[in-house]
């Protein structure tokens, strides 16, 4: 039984995540937050990772003498 405690929050146990991890990685990606649980405890979160944005571009020696 997959438990809601928010809108963007969701606890499950990880009996629940064995038998469906699919599920907890949609939702996941879905935006919401999955507390994994043990004991009724939570002991892990699976989050969407944070956007990566690419280093910024070094100017060359042309570009850097025109600024």
């Amino acid at each position: 039984m997959w438990a809601y405690l928010k809108s963007k929050t969701m606890q499950v146990s990880i009996r629940e995540l064995k038998a469906n991890p699919a599920r907890a990685i949609a939702l996941m990606r879905s935006g919401q937050r999955v507390q994994i649980t043990s004991h009724r405890k939570v002991v892990a979160e699976l989050v969407a990772p944070a956007p990566v944005t690419p280093p910024p571009r070094e100017l060359t020696d042309e570009e850097a003498i025109a600024q």
